[in-house]
């Protein structure tokens, strides 16, 4: 692949453009390789110059928002990796609506949102990652989910020739932990509609779910939250643990013993031994349970063959 898109990006993009940028520091396991290019965009303009470069050179491309659901490859990530940690703003419309920035953190506009009364999101206080991310996930706790609050969203597809659009909730087509906006689709920008509230009982609230969170979240070391999404009507943590997979550790990957569901970086983890233990719960499960548990995070980039029992 020739380099000039490399000189491209570097003299177009108004954002940051790094080269060779170690990534394992941006996500929240602290594993994983180097991105190519890491461009953190400042405007639609700069992703249109990365529209360009993608097709037009062929040049592979990454999101990531804010490393909480994702497992990079130790061979790092060829191409461009994209952060939209620039698009973050948050601004009040009438009607208790927000314009929210895909590179927000979900953690701020939580914040935000108590702070100016506005309840309806109040339940996902705590939960980590990006608000584009958490859009095209639907994040949820607590009966809450945050595509329930989706007005409109601007969606950039770098693979199609209109790159930026605007999608409605009803395009979204939001499930559990999942929309339509997987995996090619990258949310930039999201309304959504909440309610007018008590800021101080959205204070509780926000309070009390941390609370819970920190408590039962408390597994000792850096982790991606839920590997595995619950499978119709089950819980995939209490079916790992009746597997006796609670502590079991592949190098220093470690299913946590407090929290079945997390897999812990107990020190110096590569990602791919946490990659090999991932596919250890899921045989373990099937072979006691006869159900497949299906990964809530994103594997990004190349793993090496998987281990057989």
């Amino acid at each position: 692949m020739s380099n000039d898109w490399r000189t491209v990006l570097r003299q177009r993009i108004c954002g940051d453009c790094l080269f060779d940028e170690p990534l394992a520091p941006l996500t929240t396991w602290k594993v994983g390789g180097a991105a190519q290019c890491l461009v953190r965009p400042r405007h639609e303009e700069d992703l249109k110059v990365l529209s360009a470069v993608i097709q037009d050179a062929g040049v592979p491309w990454w999101v990531l928002g804010g490393g909480s659901n994702v497992l990079i490859s130790d061979q790092g990530l060829p191409g461009v990796v994209v952060q939209l940690s620039h698009l973050s703003q948050i601004e009040t419309q009438p009607e208790q609506r927000l314009s929210v920035g895909g590179g927000c953190s979900l953690a701020e506009l939580v914040r935000t949102t108590v702070e100016q009364g506005l309840g309806g999101i109040e339940a996902l206080a705590g939960i980590p990652g990006s608000v584009g991310g958490a859009v095209s996930g639907n994040a949820g706790a607590a009966g809450q989910q945050i595509g329930q609050r989706v007005v409109d969203a601007r969606v950039w597809t770098p693979l199609e020739h209109h790159d930026v659009t605007t999608w409605s909730a009803e395009q979204c087509d939001f499930g559990y932990r999942h929309s339509a906006l997987i995996p090619d689709h990258v949310v930039i920008n999201v309304t959504l509609q909440l309610d007018h509230c008590s800021v101080e009982a959205l204070r509780a609230r926000s309070r009390e779910v941390l609370a819970h969170r920190r408590q039962a979240h408390n597994v000792g070391g850096p982790n991606a939250g839920s590997v595995f999404l619950n499978p119709p009507g089950q819980q995939a943590w209490r079916l790992i643990g009746d597997c006796g997979m609670r502590g079991v550790q592949v190098g220093k990957a470690q299913v946590s013993s407090q929290h079945a569901n997390f897999i812990v970086n107990t020190g110096g983890a590569t990602a791919e031994e946490i990659y090999q233990l991932i596919h250890k719960v899921q045989h373990a499960v099937a072979r006691h349970h006869g159900v497949s548990l299906q990964p809530e995070v994103r594997l990004l980039g190349s793993f090496g063959e998987v281990d057989e029992e």
